[in-house]
């Protein structure tokens, strides 16, 4: 998928992306959850939940040192938001970012974590004021690899098996000042932000999962311009609606129509 540009598909080209748009990705994530629901969502993880972030709340140099490497593949981002008290109440999660000079102390648990055992680089929230509530979170790009920096109980799921899931635990791990994702507070803003953008990924992977496995998804070369690459996806899309086996349940109405 790295070769395709699949690990990255929005991100523009000058942060190792393939430089697409949301609609390539949403047919490039049916057709992939269609083969391989796993793979779905290990590619939907470091599209939307690890490397959009970054690019819309990074710094410059935050780009180029963890963007770039997921963006194309070489390595595999995990978002790091749910607590074991901590689930959609974002407000209400305890791991916490204590300022020390140049560096952030973070202490505390993430459950649930897809991609975390294989992940280089985690999204991370925080609590840097208690008092604010969902305005006192903090986002930052958390190396993996940090001292401090280990992995939980991996949880054993009814499904989706290759993906694998863990909690991540974080021991007096030192983050630089400059990892963190726009401001001090602004952690619930880039997680709202994200969430929303992962949501274009969600449909496109449900509705492809399901699908019968015998289909072959078309070779889409990662060869030429983003243009060129758009264009293949498109008439990648259009086949689709061409070759769908009838279905008699009411998923048909998921795919819709052929497009006019």
């Amino acid at each position: 998928m790295a070769e395709l540009g699949f690990m990255g598909i929005a991100v523009p080209e000058e942060y190792g992306g393939a430089g697409m748009d949301n609609v390539c990705y949403a047919i490039a994530m049916e057709e992939i959850s269609r083969a391989c629901a796993s793979t779905g969502v290990i590619m939907s993880v470091n599209n939307s939940l690890a490397c959009d972030p970054i690019l819309k709340f990074g710094s410059e140099e935050i780009k180029r040192e963890y963007l770039v490497p997921m963006a194309s593949g070489k390595k595999l981002g995990c978002f790091g938001l749910t607590e074991p008290g901590a689930g959609s109440d974002a407000g209400s999660q305890k791991t916490t970012a204590v300022r020390d000079g140049d560096f952030y102390v973070v202490n505390g648990t993430k459950n649930f974590i897809t991609n975390a055992p294989q992940a280089d680089t985690c999204v991370l929230f925080t609590m840097t004021d208690k008092a604010k509530s969902h305005k006192g979170i903090t986002a930052f790009v958390v190396d993996m690899k940090w001292k401090g920096v280990s992995l939980g109980k991996h949880e054993k799921k009814m499904g989706i098996k290759a993906s694998a899931t863990s909690s991540i635990v974080f021991e007096d791990v030192r983050v630089p000042a400059k990892n963190r994702l726009g401001n001090e507070g602004d952690g619930f803003k880039v997680a709202l932000s994200t969430l929303d953008g992962d949501g274009s990924a969600s449909p496109p992977r449900r509705s492809g999962s399901p699908a019968p496995r015998s289909r072959t998804l078309s070779p889409i070369r990662r060869t030429g311009s983003s243009s060129d690459r758009r264009s293949a996806i498109s008439r990648r899309s259009s086949g689709c609606w061409r070759t769908s086996p009838p279905r008699s349940t009411p998923r048909d109405c998921s795919h819709g129509e052929p497009p006019g």
